[in-house]
């Protein structure tokens, strides 16, 4: 956008310089006697400040390139599927010291726990006992 509008006053102030050295009354009509001098002066500094413009739109346009170039290539990675050369290397020792370990110890039958004595007293038991003995006394 910004080369465009450069590009608009380097038109226009060559245009405005050409009328101006050739009839310096056309441009510059508030003056009585108008210089070409003046006229030189006003579109040079016109010039120059259409080839700023110019340069630092092309500057801005070559960021917004490599800016839109570096998240294409961003997303291309990230969507790309990884190779088998890209994986992570195994380490050995890990899979060996798996493959060495002992096995859990197994969970006995439901029944053998169903069978097993009964060690645990609940408060409520030792309760129940104590108010029992009372009432028998």
């Amino acid at each position: 956008m910004m080369i465009h509008a450069a590009i608009n006053v380097l038109l226009l102030s060559v245009l405005l310089l050409a009328v101006g050295l050739w009839r310096p009354k056309y441009i510059l009509f508030w003056m009585d006697e108008p210089s070409r001098f003046a006229i030189i002066m006003i579109f040079s500094v016109m010039l120059i400040s259409g080839f700023t413009l110019f340069g630092e739109g092309s500057r801005q346009k070559q960021l917004e390139d490599e800016l839109v170039a570096q998240q294409a290539k961003k997303t291309e990675s990230d969507n790309a599927v990884p190779k088998i050369n890209d994986l992570p290397a195994v380490d050995k020792t890990a899979v060996t010291e798996k493959i060495n370990t002992p096995e859990p110890a197994a969970i006995p039958p439901v029944e053998a726990v169903k069978t097993a004595p009964k060690t645990i007293i609940s408060e409520e038991a030792v309760v129940s006992e104590k108010t029992a003995a009372a009432v028998t006394e």
